[in-house]
């Protein structure tokens, strides 16, 4: 067996390069994602990992477009940047993911995410497979927009369709931002067919190809972040883990991120939990918090 030099060891380390979250408080603790990573989003549907996701896809959009909107120099990234985003939906519509995005961003970043966005929307083919009773199941127009792409296939089984959804990514995943949406829908799949050995397949050949795409993949699952650190599989089946909470406070409710571990490369000496909030310019980070 070959011995692997140093220079080779370095050489293939250079490659990995940080990819922004061009949400400054965030960047200045952690540098940014690895390029190349799978990262599992996971919180309470209320918890802020939508607007995350929006906002993160947005901005880095901005920053590989139109970078002179931003008041700090991105000539730094600009090698890692990925130039267009692939959201795939499973279950739900894309006129409700676009009023999202359109509802958590400002203009600005809504335009330039538009400008280079590819939506794949599965939900016909999902609710076709999910034995929803006919009188509710209708074609639904894609709208005029051309980044909305209307996919029916899927076979005539839940296996078949993520078979097909792994084609398709593939086939657009390089050099991008994908975004799965959600994990949460393909538990859900498991009531009407769909093997867990086949969703387990289907995330370690995300986090496989997500190397290979060399940009950042994404993937939502709508779940208490506390209960997904305590399932030693899923908590450490992709690259990393950012979890996000939404707590209680009297009458008041605030919301919380902390960055998981990524294989030793966001670690610090201390973790940090953010504050976070959403408002004019989608999510933001409001505070921090270092533990000991």
């Amino acid at each position: 067996m070959d011995e692997v030099t140093t220079p080779e060891a370095k050489s293939v380390s250079a490659g990995v390069r940080p990819i922004p979250f061009k949400m400054q408080a965030l960047d200045v603790a952690l540098g940014g994602l690895p390029s190349g990573t799978a990262t599992l989003l996971a919180g309470a549907p209320d918890a802020g990992g939508d607007a995350f996701v929006y906002t993160h896809a947005a901005q880095v959009m901005l920053a590989r477009h139109d970078p002179g909107l931003y008041p700090t120099d991105v000539s730094q990234y600009r090698g890692a940047l990925p130039d267009r985003v692939v959201y795939l939906t499973f279950r739900t519509g894309s006129r409700h993911i676009l009023h999202a995005m359109d509802e958590v961003l400002d203009q600005y970043q809504f335009d330039t995410l538009i400008d280079n966005l590819t939506l794949l929307d599965y939900s016909d083919a999902f609710l076709g497979l999910a034995d929803v009773p006919a009188g509710f199941s209708r074609d639904r127009e894609a709208g005029p927009l051309d980044a909305v792409e209307r996919r029916v296939k899927g076979g005539d089984s839940f296996q078949d369709f993520v078979e097909a959804v792994a084609q398709d990514l593939d086939e657009c995943g390089e050099n991008a931002v994908v975004v799965v949406d959600s994990l949460s829908d393909l538990y859900l799949a498991g009531q009407f067919g769909l093997e867990e050995r086949t969703l387990l397949g289907f995330l370690l050949g995300l986090q496989e190809a997500a190397v290979d795409w060399d940009g950042l993949v994404h993937v939502l699952y709508n779940r208490r972040a506390e209960d997904v650190r305590r399932e030693p599989v899923l908590n450490t089946l992709l690259n990393g883990n950012v979890y996000f909470y939404s707590n209680d406070k009297g009458f008041d409710t605030y919301r919380t991120m902390r960055v998981g571990s990524f294989g030793g490369a966001l670690d610090r000496e201390e973790q940090v939990v953010f504050q976070t909030l959403i408002g004019g310019t989608g999510f933001r980070v409001k505070s921090t918090k270092k533990l000991g």
